[in-house]
C-alpha cells in the first residue's frame, strides 16, 4: 500500500495517480499543509512522488505549488512520463506571474526530476532550471 507520510483525514490522497517505470505521482487535492507542515491553506492540495524498489514503494518527495492558496486543489489530476510530470490545480485563480485574477480559471504545473540519480538517492522534483522560461517552482502555465 502507498500512503503519504503526512496523511490526514479528508486529503483525498489517491484520487489521481500516474505511473511511469519505477516512479509514481499521487495527488491529494484537499491536503492543507506546506512542505514542513508549519503553514496550512484549506484545500490548497499537494502531490507526492514515489519510487519502487523491488515490490515496495517509498515516498521520495512531497510537492506543493509555490503560489499555493486556499482551495486551489493542486493535485486534482497528475501525469508522469520519465522525469517529467504535470500537476493540475483546477481552482487556481492567477496567471503564472500572480496577476490577472480569474476566479477558478485553473492552472497546470510542470515538474522535472533534473537531479535524479540512477539509484534514486537524490530526487528533486521541481520546476525546470534555466534556460527554460519558468521562474517559479514548480513551474506553472496558466490555462487561460
Amino acid at each position: 500500500m502507498i500512503e503519504a507520510s503526512d496523511q490526514q483525514f479528508d486529503d483525498y490522497f489517491g484520487l489521481s495517480v500516474g505511473i511511469s517505470g519505477d516512479h509514481a505521482i499521487v495527488g491529494a487535492q484537499y491536503e492543507d499543509h506546506n512542505l514542513t507542515g508549519s503553514s496550512t491553506r484549506d484545500r490548497a492540495g499537494s502531490a507526492y512522488v514515489f519510487v519502487r524498489s523491488g515490490t515496495l514503494w517509498g515516498q521520495l518527495q512531497k510537492v506543493v505549488a509555490s503560489d499555493r492558496a486556499v482551495n486551489d486543489q493542486f493535485g486534482v489530476c497528475v501525469a508522469i512520463s520519465g522525469d517529467h510530470a504535470l500537476v493540475g490545480a483546477f481552482m487556481e485563480d492567477e496567471d503564472e506571474f500572480g496577476n490577472n485574477t480569474l476566479y477558478e480559471a485553473g492552472s497546470v504545473y510542470y515538474l522535472t526530476n533534473d537531479t535524479a540519480l540512477m539509484d534514486n538517492s537524490a530526487p528533486d522534483w521541481t520546476s525546470p532550471t534555466p534556460p527554460r522560461t519558468c521562474s517559479s517552482s514548480p513551474c506553472r502555465r496558466a490555462m487561460y
